[in-house]
């Protein structure tokens, strides 16, 4: 089978649909990607080539964010709807192309307007990705927002109500330009944009044990994370690092835009407690200055590195609350957006980590929180809590996608 595999986001959007397409073609599969540019070399690297769509998300990332104590600006409701509306017609362009011949459409993330479209036109299978439970109407929970997050401890009846206002927000904001595109593709309008974005049989890429499945009114299927055999080697400066001394605790915010009086924060909240650090640089690029109990790291291979390290201070993404959870370590979570606030209060309710909110945030919280998660019980919660999760998600994910499960 020809495979599109379709998202737009950061690393951590990108990285799990490549350990599926590491599975795929393991099957015999060939595979192709649509994606931001700046993961093109990286996903060349491993053989798939890429149909580059969008910006550059990661220069994006690394221009100066909103300062913590500064009042954040909202962006109006038409320059919310232009940009709406350029996304789904720039996605109706990119896919046409980038899925040509192709047998199967798989798109990650919610922010795929024209997949399913693309797929309906030529005729072929379309299977939707989620990394995060909540991405899935339930009253276990609210949808997840990028601003202004829903409460997490309310009951099922207002978390389903959100749900429904959610649905309304999408087709309002979506709804008439997907619609416009289809029309001149010949194809139907849709009534409902979440309905058809998730399409039957959507996926939840996450760990089974960490991240279950709720009762939901879609019909989706979860096998596990999905995860990449990183067997990089720590650069020699990291491994002389964690050789010189206790084990540090890791600070890094991923791809996120973050203030960089956070990480300074943090680290002050760290040296006060009197353990050393490493520093993560990030999408935001991030740094401070190095002496013997700080390092400043770029990329690197988070299976090797964070089985070593204390506890590991990071945004809540899918991926990074995954690979901390497999390493057995101890967690805590500053939530930026959108799903972050899930995994934060997922981490919470195991037992293997902790969260503080970002908004003024002090050394003083900083340090109480961090202090609450370098326990010993936490690190015999974190590692029993490792010891159950699965690590063969993508593979029975790729079996299932192409009929190969029934064999």
């Amino acid at each position: 089978m020809r495979i599109l595999l379709s998202t737009i986001g950061s690393r951590g959007d990108v990285q799990p649909l490549l350990a599926l397409a590491l599975a795929l073609r393991n099957l015999g599969h060939a595979v192709r990607f649509c994606t931001a540019p700046n993961f093109t070399r990286w996903l060349a690297e491993y053989g798939f080539p890429t149909h580059a769509v969008g910006p550059d998300l990661e220069q994006m990332a690394a221009m100066p964010p909103p300062q913590l104590a500064a009042p954040r600006p909202r962006p109006s409701a038409e320059f919310l709807q232009q940009l709406a509306n350029d996304a789904v017609r720039r996605q109706f362009t990119e896919l046409q192309v980038a899925a040509q011949d192709c047998d199967l459409l798989i798109a990650a993330n919610v922010v795929q307007y024209a997949t399913h479209s693309i797929a309906e036109l030529l005729g072929v299978p379309y299977r939707f990705v989620a990394y995060s439970p909540d991405n899935f109407p339930s009253g276990a929970h609210p949808p997840p927002k990028m601003l202004d997050p829903h409460p997490h401890d309310m009951p099922a009846a207002t978390n389903l109500q959100w749900w429904q206002e959610e649905s309304v927000h999408w087709n309002q904001l979506f709804g008439a330009t997907i619609n416009e595109e289809r029309g001149k593709l010949g194809l139907a309008p849709i009534a409902d944009v979440k309905h058809y974005l998730f399409g039957e049989r959507p996926l939840l890429a996450a760990d089974p044990v960490l991240a279950p499945l709720p009762e939901t009114t879609v019909k989706a299927v979860q096998h596990g994370a999905w995860l990449i055999d990183d067997t990089r080697p720590l650069p020699e400066a990291v491994e002389r690092f964690l050789a010189a001394g206790p084990a540090p605790v890791y600070i890094g915010f991923g791809s996120m835009r973050t203030d960089p009086a956070l990480a300074q924060t943090m680290i002050a909240a760290a040296k006060a407690l009197g353990r050393r650090v490493v520093l993560s640089s990030g999408w935001a690029r991030l740094t401070t200055a190095e002496d013997a109990d700080t390092l400043v790291l770029g990329d690197c291979n988070h299976s090797a590195l964070f089985p070593r390290v204390a506890a590991i201070v990071h945004h809540g993404g899918a991926g990074t609350t995954t690979a901390a959870a497999l390493a057995g370590t101890p967690q805590l979570l500053v939530p930026h957006n959108y799903d972050q606030f899930w995994w934060a209060r997922r981490i919470q309710q195991l037992g293997v980590g902790a969260s503080v909110a970002r908004d003024g945030l002090d050394t003083t919280l900083a340090q109480i929180a961090l202090h609450s998660v370098l326990t010993a019980s936490m690190a015999m919660q974190a590692k029993a809590l490792a010891s159950r999760m699965v690590t063969n998600g993508a593979v029975l994910a790729a079996q299932q996608c192409t009929g190969e499960d029934r064999q």
